[in-house]
């Protein structure tokens, strides 16, 4: 039996360039996993069962979809056996914080495990690509820029450690809806691709917040910030409370505030849950390693 942590993750930048033929659309986007984590144990069986605490049809899992994804593969045609997955979860669904697709990579990391290591990162990177856009990233895990649909994924280490108060407000945010909104509108250019890797990597490892929040940009909260005032409102709730940067992660809903020390996060989260009792909070850290090296599992390059 494998236990594994799968964590969340925030975007500090995600820009949106364009759109492809394939429907999906191109992005450019900073990504860290950070310390809320759903639970996966994965153990040997007859059959793929997937046992959930979450009300989704099996099959719609992305969890199931990564498993059987990682069966289908030619490589596994001689064996047998499969396997049984239970899934907690503790990262709220439709909120920008990649919980299904850490998920789903992370069902992946555990079966090469339980198989013997049969691929290497590069083909669990593949199997993931065919799951979603972002479960290529937490194949990785850490800290890492993402390019195409979010399945090109070039890992940095970044050796820092950033305070995080997560709030998840009583809506949640489609995806597939939020990167809708963009039909018909015109894409914004990004200057430097350079400059923002460059300097976001720097300001991170240097706690230069000044220089993390001016970089701090998301296309997606500027087009969904008429619909959902409710995400200004709490960012500027965490602003408030000294959180030195607040912003939509991904494509919402939940926003994340930066902070300076963990007293500084405290004192905010005690503020936020007063204010907004609807709301679910999470305080979590960033995470700069491999995001499933605890496990003693590293995989081979």
């Amino acid at each position: 039996m494998i236990t594994l942590s799968a964590p969340a993750k925030i975007n500090w930048f995600l820009r949106v360039t364009g759109k492809r033929a394939d429907g999906y659309h191109e992005i450019y986007s900073a990504m860290q996993a950070v310390s809320l984590y759903d639970t996966l144990i994965i153990e040997p069986s007859d059959t793929l069962e997937l046992i959930s605490d979450i009300p989704i049809p099996v099959t719609e899992n992305l969890v199931y979809k990564a498993a059987a994804a990682f069966f289908a593969r030619k490589e596994l045609n001689a064996r047998t056996s499969r396997a049984r997955i239970t899934l907690k979860k503790e990262i709220p669904a439709e909120a920008g914080l990649g919980g299904g697709s850490s998920d789903a990579a992370h069902t992946l990391i555990g079966l090469n495990r339980l198989f013997g290591n049969i691929f290497t990162i590069t083909g669990l990177s593949s199997i993931a690509a065919q799951i979603g856009s972002d479960v290529p990233f937490f194949i990785h895990g850490g800290f890492a820029f993402a390019e195409g649909r979010g399945e090109i994924v070039v890992p940095h280490e970044v050796n820092s450690t950033i305070n995080l108060l997560l709030v998840k407000p009583s809506f949640s945010i489609s995806t597939a809806w939020a990167y809708r909104q963009f039909d018909g509108r015109v894409f914004n250019p990004i200057s430097s691709r350079t400059e923002l890797r460059d300097g976001l990597t720097a300001a991170l490892e240097s706690y230069n917040f000044e220089r993390i929040r001016a970089l701090m940009k998301n296309d997606i909260e500027d087009i969904l910030k008429d619909k959902f005032p409710k995400i200004h409102e709490i960012e500027n709730a965490l602003l408030k409370e000294d959180a030195v940067a607040a912003m939509l992660s991904g494509s919402g809903s939940a926003v994340f505030g930066v902070f300076k020390d963990v007293d500084a996060r405290d004192k905010a989260n005690a503020a936020l849950a007063a204010i907004y009792p609807d709301c679910l909070l999470k305080k979590a850290t960033t995470i700069s390693g491999i995001s499933h090296t605890s496990h003693d599992f590293v995989l081979q390059r």
